[in-house]
């Protein structure tokens, strides 16, 4: 079971003054997502994370948040810091489109990846939002062997992890570094302890995790529709219907596994990425076995090869539960030499952080700010 730390706080933080106070720590009780995911079979079986699908194994590997998320709204002072730090936008940000897709813009997506036997989907969400995010201008390969190797929770490499690790590990520097001087490698699943940083510029310097909150019908299709529109690449969790065998329900897969929906509303075990959608994605590209209720679809990038329909992506119908959509930002500001910022201003925090991870340094170094509200003040 992994261990974290829990603590309530409020801090504004200003030139030439400071303000800080600190309620009683207190311990919140865990999610029933979590507890189900990481305790003994019970009445629900944990999932494996290599399983079966068409005569194919793949992996999963998201595990839900320990303690749950509450996201909200960004302050309109952040939206408008985040558009000044980003590049610019190639589609207009106006009214959303019936249908979009990244992967029509050029240079936009790169290639797609593959996670083979190893719990590590949650990296490959990560990186390739990351990578997204530079794209064009800038083409990189990320490593997803470091991040899983290296995040510093108590989860072993391929044991599985979620964005808030993912968060964790890049606001504290650790990466990202290059493909190339860290290989991927599905079997090595312990962490080398004699790796060392690469030397040279990194190409995400400050970074900022985005929570998207849910709207008035309780499902984010609206906010990850507007989201791919605002910033680009979407990290969202869903359910790969499995038994606890790891033999996936084929009846929530269509016959050439690009579209995909089981109903289910039990905890997320995979983490993709959202890059497009479609309004009038039709019920019957479903499986006829179980339908979605209405038309629509988001298009989801997948770390499995090419297995879906040979290009590596397929669709999720509107009606499927998504859990713990997120946008991974990174900016250009910098105020001193070192790349980070030299105030922050962070409002209704919480902080979790694994026992036994390094403590020095600054509120970046420990982790994972829920809201995402990490920003740099000129």
């Amino acid at each position: 079971m992994m261990k974290y730390i829990l603590i309530a706080m409020t801090a504004v933080t200003a030139l030439g003054q400071a303000a800080v106070a600190f309620p009683a720590i207190q311990r919140k009780p865990e999610s029933p997502a979590f507890t189900i995911r990481t305790s003994a079979p019970a009445r629900v079986p944990v999932t494996p994370n290599v399983i079966r699908l068409a005569g194919n194994e793949v992996s999963l590997g998201h595990i839900p948040h320990p303690f749950g998320v509450d996201a909200r709204q960004a302050s309109s002072e952040l939206d408008a810091f985040m558009a000044s730090s980003r590049d610019p936008l190639p589609w207009s940000a106006g009214i959303l489109p019936t249908a979009f897709d990244l992967r029509d813009f050029p240079g936009r997506v790169p290639p797609i990846r593959d996670q083979g036997n190893c719990g590590s989907c949650w990296t490959f969400a990560t990186t390739g939002c990351n990578e997204m995010m530079l794209t064009p201008a800038q083409s990189w390969d990320f490593s997803e062997n470091n991040m899983k190797d290296r995040h510093g929770f108590d989860w072993g490499p391929c044991d599985g992890g979620n964005v808030f690790m993912s968060s964790a590990y890049l606001a504290r520097h650790d990466g990202p570094v290059q493909e190339s001087s860290d290989p991927y490698k599905d079997w090595d699943d312990t962490a080398d302890p004699g790796w060392t940083p690469v030397t040279g510029p990194i190409p995400i310097k400050y970074y900022e995790l985005r929570l998207l909150a849910a709207d008035g019908s309780n499902s984010y299709v609206q906010s990850i529709k507007q989201a791919i529109m605002d910033y680009g690449p979407v990290e969202v969790n869903f359910r790969v219907a499995v038994d606890e065998l790891g033999n996936t329900n084929l009846d929530a897969w269509s016959a050439n596994l690009d579209a995909f929906y089981s109903g289910e509303t039990d905890y997320s075990n995979h983490a993709v990425i959202a890059v497009g959608w479609d309004d009038n994605y039709p019920v019957s590209n479903f499986n006829p076995a179980i339908q979605p209720p209405g038309p629509g679809a988001i298009l989801i990038r997948n770390s499995w090869g090419d297995i879906h329909n040979g290009d590596g992506y397929f669709w999720i119908s509107y009606h499927q539960m998504i859990e713990t959509p997120a946008v991974h930002m990174r900016c250009h500001r910098r105020n001193d030499h070192t790349g980070r910022p030299s105030r922050l201003s962070i409002r209704s925090a919480w902080i979790c952080r694994p026992v036994g991870k390094r403590h020095a340094g600054s509120l970046l170094d420990h982790g994972q700010h829920v809201q995402g509200h990490f920003k740099a003040e000129p």
